[in-house]
């Protein structure tokens, strides 16, 4: 059940990569294998701090608090991505950004490609670095609360790192084709959808 449950929570904090990847795709920025796996790394490694994080915090509780709050947090972070896919606003695909505001993760998940900033059709090494930082501070609370909730962080870590990869890869391909907008716009919902399903795993089995 615990790899379940990592598996789960692997799934849903790599579905920004696989809307990253659908707007790489659909707008034909090119993006390496190595700096494909340079991104899952980071993610990853950012996976693994967060749940090392919330480990210490659960050293604190009893066993059954320390669950009970992991789920009804991920409850929260679920709400709120859901209830985000419902009132975010379009972002507008502007290459003209600030540099102070060119590495703000919120900016760069709402509109990828700005993380492509010398306009080079191609995610260099330094551009990926950038990106993967913001795809792991959107997973901090994710990755926290699941912890708390007793996922094994290393399961975790690894299964977010190999999905991580595939998703970016997937979302790639279909960004070349037609459902590329719907899959891309649709991955917070989705991702919502799974944490609460984690959420209501972990708090009732």
């Amino acid at each position: 059940m615990s790899f379940f449950s990592a598996l789960i929570l692997a799934i849903s904090a790599s579905l920004d990569s696989l809307s990253v990847g659908v707007a790489y795709g659909s707008d034909n920025i090119k993006v390496s294998l190595k700096n494909i796996t340079i991104i899952s790394l980071i993610t990853a490694l950012g996976t693994l701090i967060s749940m090392i994080l919330g480990y210490f915090l659960s050293t604190f509780l009893t066993e059954t608090l320390a669950n009970a709050i992991g789920s009804i947090l991920l409850i929260f972070i679920g709400l709120w991505f859901i209830i985000s896919f419902f009132y975010k606003k379009d972002v507008k695909d502007t290459k003209i950004q600030l540099p102070s505001e060119t590495c703000n993760y919120k900016n760069i998940l709402g509109n990828p490609s700005i993380a492509d900033t010398d306009n080079s059709k191609s995610i260099d090494t330094k551009e990926c670095i950038c990106l993967s930082i913001a795809l792991s501070l959107n997973n901090l609370g994710l990755g926290i609360s699941a912890s708390i909730t007793g996922i094994n962080p290393l399961t975790a870590t690894l299964l977010t790192f190999l999905i991580g990869m595939i998703c970016f890869l997937i979302g790639f391909f279909i960004g070349k084709k037609f459902l590329s907008k719907y899959l891309g716009n649709y991955s917070g919902l989705f991702s919502g959808i799974l944490i609460l399903a984690l959420a209501v795993f972990q708090l009732f089995f």
